[in-house]
């Protein structure tokens, strides 16, 4: 398989691979289809015969809960009790009450009070019946083995003589002393379950009931010999299914009855209309087959050829030339990529002029910077050479200026970026020495807290600005002030370097302006280079923080990581 979609052109693969994924997901879409609609059409005919179902065991239900309520009404009345242990001396009201209490069944069902012996004592069916019942077998035991309950049986010709009835049930009537006297029976007929169920369970379905023993006692079509009752029950007892062709068999076992529902509905697809269904898809998928050998070859050429034209563009541009141009002249996608390859190429050229242009200037540029390099080593020289004249000539503070400007000088143009903080510190010390020598007796200066952090890394050039501050602007209208400088770690791993001085504040202006990251303004700006420094190395968390002292003064902060330097091990 992996092949076909890595052998020959282009074209071919293309040609293949449209095919390929056409035809396999046209094949899937089908079979996936045709097994969700059968699954959806199955769903939906369970759906119905649970919902018929539910109707039928609704209906015999809601017959047993009647039938119940009538029995439980005849063995509360104390009249019924009385003429069922013998002493019925008025038979009329006896009726009455039996009357009074199934007034809502009798169209449905007989009912019938029979004494201890089985024998027939009152009845609300006027056809012929069986004037007595069996005590030891059938209905009657059923009904004295469960005491005061409601019991069902299926008729039988041996057991029950009344050839009409299909359905008994039956409780014992007890008396004030718990002891039976008589029983209560009511039997329901093929014609009267007909009517109970008429139209509940579908025309096209069959209903089945049996009774506790799997014994059919109702079908809505008694015409059929070809009953499923029995295979259900040797299905039900060896816990296998029963499946058939043409049929589905659902099943519902009512606990308080102890019938069984049966319902038989018609499968939505049987053999030949899955057959039919096969047979139609077949000719689709061989049209669809068809279709897409016609649009995967005429799609594949109009998309390889302009391909083929971007490729070739592309190979020239390689080689150099950029005088290269594609021009599909299309409006779709490909036409699109052609135009933008083509801007790119002209954009390309574009840049590649301006490249070269570039290249002249910064060559240009490194001669000025080289030659302007001149000046900053000819300025140390000559203040080297100061420094020896101010010694020979017995003259310390001309030598002391010179060196230490030499310092500063050759620190300013040195290419390092970062500084250990002793270098720095030290650095700072000639910048304060020609201060002093600049202003004597004006302030003084002491650095704390120093010694721990001497290894660490910082940017070159950071503190000279924030003593030069203090010393022009804190202490401008000072004579005797004082700068410290403290050094220390903050929680998280940082470095605080802060100078403080005992002068006269910063404005509040210029502390707003600049916690707002304002524009630098004159006067003030080395702090904002130091600031900005401190940001573009470390991030905008960092940086300084101004403040005015409350007991006068100003104390300008620098904030950033602790970093040392690497030792070998």
């Amino acid at each position: 398989m992996k092949l076909i979609f890595t052998r020959g052109t282009f074209r071919e693969k293309l040609f293949s691979s449209m095919l390929f994924t056409t035809l396999t997901t046209l094949m899937l879409c089908s079979s996936l289809l045709l097994i969700v609609f059968s699954s959806r059409m199955e769903d939906s005919a369970r759906q119905e015969a649970d919902t018929l179902i539910s109707v039928v065991s609704s209906s015999i239900s809601d017959l047993r809960d009647s039938t119940e309520k009538i029995g439980s009404k005849l063995n509360r009345n104390s009249l019924v009790i009385n003429a069922m242990s013998g002493g019925g001396a008025f038979p009329q009201q006896t009726y009455y009450e039996l009357y009074n209490a199934t007034s809502g069944l009798r169209d449905y069902v007989q009912f019938y009070l029979y004494d201890t012996n089985g024998a027939l004592q009152y009845s609300t069916s006027s056809a012929g019946h069986s004037r007595t019942l069996p005590t030891n077998w059938g209905i009657l035991l059923a009904a004295a083995s469960h005491h005061g309950e409601l019991v069902f049986r299926g008729a039988d010709a041996f057991s029950y003589p009344d050839r009409d009835a299909v359905l008994y049930a039956a409780r014992s009537i007890v008396n004030n002393a718990g002891d039976a006297v008589g029983y209560f029976v009511a039997n329901l007929s093929e014609d009267n379950l007909q009517e109970l169920l008429e139209g509940k369970f579908g025309s096209r379905n069959t209903l089945y009931i049996t009774d506790a023993f799997m014994r059919t006692i109702y079908c809505s079509r008694p015409a059929e010999t070809d009953s499923p009752v029995p295979a259900l029950r040797s299905a039900m007892l060896s816990n296998t299914h029963v499946s058939s062709d043409e049929y589905n068999y659902y099943m519902r076992h009512e606990p308080t009855s102890g019938l069984y529902i049966i319902l038989r509905q018609p499968k939505a697809f049987t053999r030949d209309t899955t057959r039919l269904l096969r047979t139609v898809a077949s000719f689709l998928v061989l049209g669809s087959i068809a279709l897409c050998v016609f649009v995967s070859f005429n799609l594949s050429r109009q998309l390889s050829d302009p391909i083929g034209k971007i490729t070739s563009a592309m190979a020239e541009v390689e080689k150099g030339s950029l005088d290269t141009r594609v021009n599909l002249h299309r409006s779709d996608e490909l036409g699109q990529l052609a135009d933008n390859f083509d801007n790119m190429v002209e954009r390309l050229k574009t840049y590649m002029d301006k490249l070269i242009q570039g290249q002249r200037d910064l060559d240009e540029a490194q001669i000025r910077m080289m030659q302007a390099q001149l000046n900053p080593h000819f300025l140390c020289n000559t203040l080297d050479t100061m420094k020896w004249i101010g010694k020979m000539n017995g003259v310390p503070e001309i030598s002391n200026i010179s060196m230490d400007l030499a310092d500063i000088l050759r620190a300013c143009i040195s290419t390092d970026e970062f500084v250990l903080l002793g270098d720095e510190l030290e650095l700072l010390n000639r910048y304060v020495r020609i201060q002093r020598i600049r202003f004597p007796g004006r302030f003084t200066y002491a650095a704390r807290g120093h010694e721990k952090y001497i290894d660490c890394i910082v940017p070159k050039l950071i503190l000279q600005p924030l003593v030069e501050n203090a010393i022009l602007h804190g202490l401008a209208d000072r004579d005797n002030g004082s700068i410290v400088l403290s050094v220390s770690e903050q929680p998280g791993g940082l470095l605080r370097i802060a100078v403080s001085d005992d002068g006269s504040g910063i404005p509040d202006e210029v502390i707003r302006r600049f916690a707002q990251d304002g524009p630098a303004r004159e006067g003030r700006l080395g702090l904002y280079n130091v600031n900005l420094i401190l940001k573009k190395y470390y991030g905008t968390d960092f940086g300084l923080h101004l403040r005015n002292n409350p007991e006068g003064g100003a104390t300008v902060c620098a904030l950033l990581p602790i970093t040392r330097r690497e030792t070998d091990a």
